[in-house]
């Protein structure tokens, strides 16, 4: 007859078997490689598509735009933009950048341990703050442009 430390000891645990958390499953390195890619490259399209938009719309206005939306509005230019004068647009740079960095967390997450895993997902949560940074860096001067312009037509002494 078995003890019961030999059966528990013995069991594999439900996340090793369905590799789903940093406890040695096969699939957590692939699985943080792919969040690192899907987070930092959500910013391309948005920077490709939605920021000139906004750029229009500021410039539509004839506002003075914070610094940081400049620089997000510079970032978007440079990703349209040939590299010198290649065909290599700044968009291609980016992705490969992005390319290498979903391929370095990868690598980190499957020798790194749980520290690595967790600098993943640290570096994964950055791309993501990153983007929302982006978006909020072009939304928000456009939303008080708006609400600036519809005043003082409401109102023309403001």
């Amino acid at each position: 007859m078995s003890s019961a430390a030999e059966v528990v000891g013995s069991a594999p645990k439900s996340c090793e078997r369905k590799g789903i958390c940093g406890c040695g499953g096969a699939k957590s390195p692939a699985y943080l490689g792919a969040l690192t890619l899907i987070a930092w490259g959500v910013q391309i399209p948005m920077l490709l598509f939605a920021v000139p938009k906004f750029a229009e719309r500021l410039g539509s206005l004839g506002v003075q735009v914070p610094g940081v939306s400049q620089l997000v509005i510079n970032w978007s230019d440079w990703m349209q933009a040939p590299v010198g004068s290649t065909i290599v647009t700044g968009t291609m740079v980016y992705a490969a950048a992005i390319f290498v960095l979903a391929i370095a967390a990868f690598a980190i997450a499957k020798i790194g341990g749980g520290f690595g895993r967790a600098v993943v997902v640290m570096v994964a949560m950055l791309g993501g703050a990153i983007a929302c940074g982006q978006a909020a860096a072009v939304i928000v001067p456009t939303m008080m442009a708006n609400t600036t312009n519809e005043n003082a037509e409401v109102d023309p002494a403001l």
